[in-house]
């Protein structure tokens, strides 16, 4: 079956990119074609709900897996602590977690609600949305209203001041369809918090194919700024920030995939605290001029944008 693009429905052509899985060793190569129009990125073919589904289940959503994983307690002890804060703050913030404010937030895709704790204690009435039962169901054991549905299926009733998507959009199979129901939630004057990849980025370039970010079958779509400001406007918002910033541990885990990477194995080096430590630490103290110089030319890795309902 064709697949057209799934922000214009201009055909797809090349560049094309073949992707191997660096991080879970999911078996097969993956490819990613370029819009003949809008030069959006975007996985093709488009995998079906069964199978995104199994793949979720099988690599991604291992809650219970977790437990006693030493990656897992690194980072509960880091967002447990002051540390979390400082090291969000030198991340550049991707998930919004240091943003004061007031108002009832909802997170889409709260996963364990790691994130909600920190929106609750910045002042917002915070509820979570998370289609994983598993992730769902640990979010509520730490207090938090947490919807287990899809968006479409939550009640118009429902109306938030903030809505976060914390690198989620360029996971959806139909993002201007999925825009247009985060939007009936969004209450007037409300803001959308925006995080994700950016394909411009210069590490893309610099790591090829081992570019943590590819991150096939789960990210779909590869967002440039262009496309993502079209994509806000198109649904009746109006974008009031747009920056670029480098989180140190995806470029950290970039590298280590150039290293240790090997086809069809999972990249465990990815999940050893020490390591990927050592890695941020150096990234930090070595390349912190040229990183800072690369998201001023719209070079960073990630975007984060801000959008509001006028």
């Amino acid at each position: 079956m064709k697949n057209n693009c799934i922000l214009c429905s201009a055909s797809l052509s090349e560049p094309i990119y073949k992707i191997k899985d660096n991080r879970f060793g999911i078996k097969g190569v993956f490819k990613y074609k370029t819009c003949s129009s809008c030069r959006h990125i975007q996985l093709d073919p488009l995998l079906d709900q069964e199978n995104l589904i199994k793949y979720y289940s099988v690599y991604y959503n291992s809650v219970e897996k977790s437990i006693n994983n030493k990656y897992i307690n690194f980072r509960k002890l880091i967002n447990t602590t002051f540390l979390g804060k400082i090291y969000n703050w030198l991340e550049g913030d991707i998930t919004f977690s240091l943003k004061t404010g007031s108002g009832r937030l909802l997170e889409i895709g709260c996963n364990e609600g790691k994130n909600l704790a920190y929106y609750s204690k910045n002042g917002f009435e915070t509820c979570g949305l998370e289609t994983n039962i598993k992730a769902a169901n640990k979010a509520k054991t730490l207090g938090f209203k947490v919807f287990h549905i899809d968006i479409e299926h939550l009640s118009h009733s429902e109306l938030f001041d903030v809505i976060v998507l914390p690198n989620v959009l360029e996971h959806v199979a139909n993002p201007i369809e999925f825009l247009k129901k985060v939007k009936i939630h969004l209450k007037n004057k409300g803001e959308l918090w925006i995080s994700l990849p950016n394909k411009n980025s210069i590490y893309r370039k610099i790591f090829g194919s081992n570019w943590i970010n590819w991150h096939p079958p789960f990210h779909i779509s590869q967002f440039d700024s262009v496309n993502l400001e079209q994509l806000i406007h198109s649904i009746g918002l109006s974008v009031d920030s747009l920056k670029y910033v480098t989180p140190s541990q995806w470029v950290s885990m970039s590298f280590i995939s150039s290293i240790y990477f090997k086809p069809e194995k999972p990249t465990k080096q990815m999940r050893s605290p020490l390591l990927l430590l050592i890695f941020i630490l150096s990234i930090k103290l070595i390349f912190f001029l040229p990183i800072t110089i690369f998201n001023k030319k719209q070079k960073g890795d990630c975007i984060k944008l801000i959008a509001m309902n006028r």
